[in-house]
């Protein structure tokens, strides 16, 4: 998909296809990616909640999920015996 910024064709088309999608199903669904996939979404606002799953890994600075300021309400958190921690946040 070739970005063209905020408000352009591609993010209409983008958010038309996933409200196609969530009425076909019948359900939301899930959607895997990364940093830049998250921020494409969020900016969009299709998003219902973010499941982030923490590995005890350390990578450096890493990059922000978020490039905006963001409202979210935190979800219970589970910690998994082999140490990963899954957060869920729900947006305000």
């Amino acid at each position: 998909m070739r970005r063209r910024g905020s408000g352009g064709r591609c993010d209409a088309s983008l958010t038309a296809v996933v409200n196609e999608i969530k009425q076909r199903l019948g359900r939301d669904f899930a959607l895997p990616g990364g940093v830049r996939t998250a921020r494409i979404f969020a900016r969009l606002g299709p998003i219902d909640q973010y499941i982030l799953l923490i590995e005890p890994i350390a990578l450096g600075d890493g990059q922000r999920l978020f490039d905006h300021r963001t409202t979210l309400t935190q979800v219970p958190v589970k910690a998994y015996p082999c140490g990963i921690t899954r957060l869920i946040h729900q947006p305000v």
